[in-house]
């Protein structure tokens, strides 16, 4: 009951924090947005690529991709 109580109260905090907390964090953040994925993260990327590849052509754009999906495996 404790568990239930502390999660309603956590949601409550941050529906009221949440327009504060959006004009705080980054609009390229996608983690624990709501309505925000890694879709969203995959297609803004290729979005800010195509927009260099057509400014000049022959462009390289360095690009690093991690993988942090087993980080925390045990």
């Amino acid at each position: 009951m404790l568990f239930l109580l502390g999660k309603f109260a956590k949601q409550i905090i941050i529906d009221e924090m949440r327009d504060t907390i959006d004009t705080v964090i980054s609009p390229h953040q996608y983690a624990y947005r709501p309505g925000i994925n890694t879709t969203d993260a995959l297609l803004q990327l290729v979005d800010d690529i195509t927009q260099e590849l057509d400014k000049t052509a022959n462009k390289i754009i360095p690009t690093a991709c991690l993988d942090f999906s087993k980080a925390f495996d045990r």
